[in-house]
């Protein structure tokens, strides 16, 4: 991702899209600009919290790692339908750092194609 202007989700937005390997979306999940995120002083880690959210994104952290560039990004959300999708379907997950409300160039979307699920079917990790 560009490193100029700077990513800034705090100012723009996070949006992760959750899909099962044929199309079908499980979530489409938004955590707005503004209130509810903190970005710490050297502004390499920004931290989104709703705790009042019953359904959707609760929290969210996007740090910026070495390669320049290069985001980690941890959410929790609750109020998703995982089961839905087939067992031993292959998930996918799509994040957009900055769409639809940053500038040109200030913004990245990449797609996981590597995701599980436990046999809980209450998490998802993507690489």
């Amino acid at each position: 991702m560009p490193e100029i202007p700077p990513i800034d989700p705090a100012a723009n937005g996070l949006r992760v899209v959750l899909t099962t390997d044929a199309g079908a979306v499980l979530a489409d999940l938004t955590a707005p600009a503004g209130v509810g995120w903190r970005v710490n002083r050297p502004g390499t880690t920004c931290t989104y919290r709703d705790p009042s959210a019953s359904t959707g994104i609760v929290n969210a952290r996007v740090r910026a790692v070495k390669p320049a560039g290069t985001w980690r990004v941890q959410i929790t959300a609750r109020g998703l339908a995982l089961d839905a999708a087939p067992a031993g379907m292959p998930l996918r997950a799509s994040v957009a750092l900055g769409a639809p409300n940053a500038a040109p160039g200030q913004c990245g979307v990449t797609a996981f194609t590597d995701c599980r699920t436990p046999r809980s079917r209450a998490t998802v990790r993507c690489r």
